[in-house]
């Protein structure tokens, strides 16, 4: 089997690659899942369930070569009239969990899913495989009609059917749009021809989920309004505590739980320091043209990214497609498909493009953004490598994006999380395999496919740890004096470098302590303090900036002591971390010219500024102020400012 090419020939990390690559193409990618003795017996293929050898004719007609993973114990139990929520992560199969029992029962499968996207690329699936299915959605044309699906759903013509939460929960009244399913699903459970319910992305359900929707915790109707009939809640990611309360909101007392291993053996993980995103793209691009372009993906956080980014792949050569939430259905249907047929190689997209997604081949996931929690990042690596063969995802983290990310939070849990995803990207000693299985509450040896332990095992790449609790003292300092005016980690990181603060008139005292870190890189300064805040030396608090309503009010995020300061003090609280010189070096070269001329300008900002109506402007990073003032006067409502 040919490997493929996931390195430049003179990376450091090449020789651990190789092994790598070498290592799953040679053992495969297989997951073994932990199963309880109680729950072994679901997993027997040994004649005790009669439904197996339909489900693996069928199996095979759908060009599978058996069972994988957790689905033939999930479809025993769901068979054998259990209610069952099952943890699967990403390529796992969780689809064939409840479109297999549903060929073989008698009546119709309703899935519950939260994308228009994902109902429809499985919908075209399985009509390509002569399955009855349809799906309910705002979006219907005049050859499958919403009526036309509700009739067939009446005449129990439809084996499969595919609808949001909101239509499933809106039933209130004759003219609501949820009225008329609600009827028909009310008469097929009468007749005993409902014969299973599905709640797909069911983390959606929790407060404590990363993708929490209101309309999802309506869901609890189910039980009530449908009494008798099997319920099957499917996740990619959820921890002990959304799985409570998951099991708690669609009143399933007694479901059996499967929990899958999230560890996925051919995924090597890389976490880079993102001195700058031209140096970020040169290297993203390097990678995958040495690849040869396989499929991948890259995520960035806001829709404006997704288009700038897209612009500039394009400009150095790599065919690319932006995928988000603005854009209509169509024009992200037509990206996918461009993308799923290989006309371009690369996806650029928001967190609006992963669940349901199944391409095989995707050799690539590249961050330009940290994702906001450790489940985010775990479904959105789990693109990658369906098909077994080894990838690499790699991210590109700076402390920066932590800051945007949290005064982004609606939530202190958002806040919570993303303080957790920071930390795991932050780690330089602890291998990430290791760490993110623990998230899930999992357990792995070190994983020697990450890049922590390849590091490690390196002598010339290995972190050494060296004792820095006299410069936190310091810090904490400087951080009291400034305490009483308010004081951020950005003005903290840029006061201990011993540059001005803005808003702050420095008394003598903060004055003196002032560039106590003046030899320290910013990314070394800005380590230091989330280290401080990871050990509950330095809190962060929420503050209301501003007067009125609306606009002219935001939130920041201020620091103030945390409990375990007094510790500090007085050397109960012992700090270390790593000082690599590599990222300080270049986090010392000064910040580019806000006066760069126009031939200095990427290709990509041209055309963006060429366009009637662009996506936004940055006053930093895309234009100059006489630029940014002409586009505030020509599109006030579609600048935004950094």
């Amino acid at each position: 089997m040919a490997l493929p090419t996931l390195f430049l020939p003179t990376e450091p990390l090449r020789p651990a690659l190789e092994a790598f690559a070498d290592r799953v193409c040679r053992t495969g990618a297989a997951r073994a899942p932990a199963l309880s003795a109680q729950q072994q017996r679901w997993a027997s293929d040994d004649g005790c369930f009669p439904w197996l050898p339909q489900m693996r004719g069928i199996l095979r007609d759908w060009g599978h070569e058996g069972f994988r993973g957790l689905q033939l114990p999930v479809i025993n139990a769901l068979m054998s009239g259990k209610d069952v929520f099952a943890v699967m992560p990403t390529g796992a199969g969780k689809s064939l969990c409840y479109q297999l029992p549903a060929m073989v029962l008698q009546g119709t499968t309703v899935v519950v899913s939260p994308l228009l996207s994902l109902m429809e690329d499985q919908v075209c699936s399985l009509q390509e495989r002569h399955v009855q299915a349809a799906r309910l959605g705002s979006d219907a044309t005049p050859e499958r009609s919403n009526s036309r699906v509700l009739q067939d759903l009446a005449q129990d013509a439809l084996k499969l059917l595919y609808v949001s939460p909101e239509r499933v929960v809106e039933d209130k009244g004759p003219k609501s749009k949820g009225s008329s399913l609600g009827r028909v699903l009310r008469e097929l459970h009468h007749r005993k021809k409902l014969s299973l319910l599905v709640v797909d992305e069911a983390h959606c359900i929790s407060q404590w989920g990363m993708d929490f929707r209101k309309v999802y915790r309506k869901l609890a109707c189910l039980r009530q309004t449908y009494p008798g009939v099997r319920i099957l809640a499917t996740t990619a990611s959820a921890t002990k505590k959304v799985e409570e309360d998951v099991l708690k909101s669609l009143n399933l007392r007694d479901a059996i739980s499967f929990h899958d291993t999230f560890d996925r053996p051919n995924l090597f993980m890389e976490v880079r320091t993102k001195i700058s995103e031209e140096k970020s793209l040169q290297e993203l691009v390097d990678l995958v043209l040495a690849a040869s372009r396989p499929a991948c993906v890259v995520y960035v956080t806001t829709r404006q990214e997704v288009e700038r980014v897209c612009l500039e792949l394009c400009d150095r050569g790599l065919p690319s497609c932006p995928y988000h939430a603005g854009m209509n259905a169509g024009a992200r249907r037509q990206s996918f498909q461009k993308w799923k047929d290989g006309e371009s190689c690369v996806m650029v997209a928001t967190v609006a493009f992963g669940m349901g997604i199944d391409k095989r081949d995707v050799r690539f996931v590249f961050h330009l953004d940290m994702p906001s929690s450790m489940e985010k990042y775990h479904q959105e690596i789990g693109r990658a490598g369906r098909d077994g063969l080894p990838c690499r995802c790699i991210l590109w983290y700076s402390h920066k994006q932590v800051a945007r990310l949290k005064n982004m939070a609606q939530r202190n849990f958002d806040r919570n999380q993303c303080d957790a995803a920071s930390s795991f990207f932050a780690e330089k000693f602890a291998c990430r395999r290791q760490a993110l299985l623990r998230h899930f509450g999992q357990t792995a040896g070190q994983c020697g496919a990450c890049d922590v332990c390849c590091m490690r095992l390196s002598s010339e790449t290995r972190p050494v740890p060296r004792d820095v609790t006299k410069e936190a003292v310091k810090a904490l300092d400087l951080a009291k004096v400034l305490m009483p005016h308010g004081v951020t980690s950005a003005k903290l990181r840029d006061a201990l470098r011993g540059k001005r603060v803005e808003g702050h008139n420095l008394t003598a005292p903060a004055a003196e302590k002032g560039g106590a870190l003046k030899d320290w890189s910013q990314e070394q300064v800005e380590q230091l303090i989330q280290l401080m805040r990871k050990k509950n030396v330095l809190q962060e608090y929420q503050h209301n900036k501003g007067k009125g309503k609306g606009r002219m009010k935001f939130k920041i995020l201020r620091l103030r002591e945390g409990p375990k300061a007094g510790a500090l003090c007085t050397g109960k609280l012992q700090f270390s971390m790593d000082l690599g010189d590599e990222a300080s070096e270049d986090l010392r070269t000064p910040p580019p010219d806000r006066k760069r001329s126009e031939e200095q300008r990427s290709p990509a900002v041209k055309r963006l500024k060429a366009r009637p109506f662009p996506s936004s402007f940055t006053l930093e990073e895309k234009a100059s102020p006489a630029e940014s003032l002409e586009a505030l006067c020509r599109w006030p409502m579609l600048v935004f400012f950094a």
